[in-house]
């Protein structure tokens, strides 16, 4: 009886024992997946769990969790360079508008002066409204709508016209524009797009290339 009791004794207390520290284990690595959840709510997106290769329920957790805030940060990554671009291309329609409605209130305005800022005004406004339009179709493109839209485009052909509609812009600014190769390449995709992507890359080029530049248009294939 003596040992039975001295044997149970001693399997309750290793048991606690085994309990208490597997108890800790868990414990702490709960504590370290809160830890870091904790810190991503506070503002830090790029916390991680450190996660090992023994792969257990926590570890699998954690790399869940971490590929879970890597999509979110690449989201937050696109919505801030979304903002910035347009903020960027709105500066300049909404500055052509005040510059305009200042001359139109001017009382020693003509009605010449008057009339031509207004018509700047208007032209401004519906340049700003048109940006908010694209965004819209931007965003649907990328949620999969507007596939619709979607056709064959002949990039050598949009290189033309851009080349022979950008011309004299060039010229104009100093610069010389030159034509490379373009070779037959057809993609899918948003001709329209593709014209306004044309006319952002004419304007950028024209602004900071500086005014020797030498621009070359060129289609090419990649892998």
């Amino acid at each position: 009886l003596e040992g039975v009791l001295v044997a149970f004794s001693i399997v309750i207390a290793s048991s606690l024992a085994v309990g208490i520290a597997l108890g800790a284990i868990l414990a702490g690595r709960a504590e370290a997946i809160a830890s870091t959840a904790e810190e991503i709510a506070g503002g830090r997106l790029g916390a991680r769990v450190r996660v090992r290769s023994r792969g257990d329920p926590f570890d699998r957790i954690g790399a869940a969790m971490n590929s879970m805030m890597d999509q979110i940060e690449d989201l937050m990554n696109g919505m801030r360079a979304l903002t910035d671009s347009l903020a960027h291309d709105l500066r300049t329609p909404l500055t052509w508008m005040r510059s305009a409605l200042e001359q139109a209130a001017d009382p020693a305005a003509s009605p010449e002066v008057r009339d031509r800022a207004i018509q700047t005004a208007e032209a401004a406004s519906l340049h700003a409204l048109k940006l908010f339009t694209d965004l819209i179709d931007i965003a649907r493109a990328e949620s999969g709508m507007g596939r619709e839209l979607m056709t064959q485009v002949d990039l050598p052909a949009v290189a033309l016209e851009l080349a022979e509609f950008f011309g004299p812009t060039f010229e104009d600014a100093g610069q010389r524009l030159v034509v490379g190769d373009l070779p037959a390449v057809t993609v899918i995709g948003h001709e329209p797009r593709s014209r306004q992507a044309g006319g952002n890359w004419r304007l950028n080029a024209v602004k900071y290339a500086g005014g020797s530049a030498r621009v070359t248009l060129e289609v090419f294939r990649r892998d």
